[in-house]
């Protein structure tokens, strides 16, 4: 008996037609897309990272010096609670902080006459 292939149809349709736009008034040149999906052997998210700093490692970016831009591992997070205590910890109360400072250097500055 043989298996029957199932092949979602959202991403071959999507894949059709971003290929016909990538296409569209061109000529006809011998482009290949490929397409594919499985449950078996599935890319997730870490090997992505991998994947990317890997190839930024090997080919990086040449800054506007001149010098290879060094890369770092993307921080991929598992929820978006997590994401958000990311972000506050890393941006949001640094953030605070500094108004706070900016609002109280501008309030000793208007004290003093010097603002």
């Amino acid at each position: 008996m043989i298996d029957s292939v199932q092949i979602p149809a959202d991403m071959v349709v999507n894949a059709i037609v971003v290929a016909m736009v990538a296409h569209a008034n061109r000529p006809f040149d011998d482009a290949i897309y490929q397409v594919g999906s499985s449950v078996r052997n599935p890319v997730r998210y870490t090997n992505l990272q991998d994947f990317g700093f890997d190839y930024f490692s090997k080919k990086p970016w040449i800054g506007k010096d001149g010098k290879p831009v060094k890369v770092g591992r993307v921080k991929v997070l598992s929820s978006m609670a997590n994401f958000h205590g990311y972000m506050a910890i890393r941006y949001l109360l640094l953030l605070k902080v500094c108004s706070r400072s900016q609002n109280h250097s501008h309030e000793i500055g208007l004290a003093y006459g010097l603002i």
